[in-house]
């Protein structure tokens, strides 16, 4: 049930993200990097105490690879990724709507669901197998 939950939170956040970034590009003079910009540093100081609340900073300093090169080039590559995710996110949505935006992700996870089956020749327990023919089936009328 708890499972069930999060997947319905999840998509309520992920439209109401699309619909807040319509509403947001106007601020930054519809500068999709200039928005990014502004969303990777506002998460960044809202990071900090979220770490101090939690006590995860020494958890950070006493990580043994945290002057590791090849940790720090990871890092990097990820950091990288993810702030052109968030960029081609914004551009997409700027260029199309928030209505067309989630629709894409949705036929990205139906494709993403498809290979998933297909590659690795899961056997899906009765009630999995029943939620994924009715994703497919719904997206398919859609």
């Amino acid at each position: 049930m708890f499972g069930a939950f999060c997947g319905v939170a999840s998509s309520v956040f992920v439209a109401l993200n699309a619909i807040y970034t319509t509403r947001c590009l106007p601020c930054v003079d519809n500068n999709v990097w200039r928005l990014c910009l502004y969303n990777n540093f506002n998460a960044c100081i809202l990071f900090l105490p979220l770490m101090i609340i939690f006590s995860e900073s020494s958890v950070v300093l006493n990580y043994p690879k945290i002057f590791n090169i090849p940790f720090w080039f990871a890092m990097t590559m990820a950091g990288l990724l993810g702030f052109s995710m968030g960029y081609v996110t914004g551009y997409q949505i700027q260029m199309t709507s928030p209505l067309t935006h989630n629709v894409s992700g949705t036929a990205k996870s139906y494709v993403q669901t498809l290979l998933a089956v297909v590659i690795y020749s899961e056997v899906k327990k009765k009630l999995r197998n029943l939620f994924l023919k009715k994703k497919l089936f719904f997206f398919d009328l859609f």
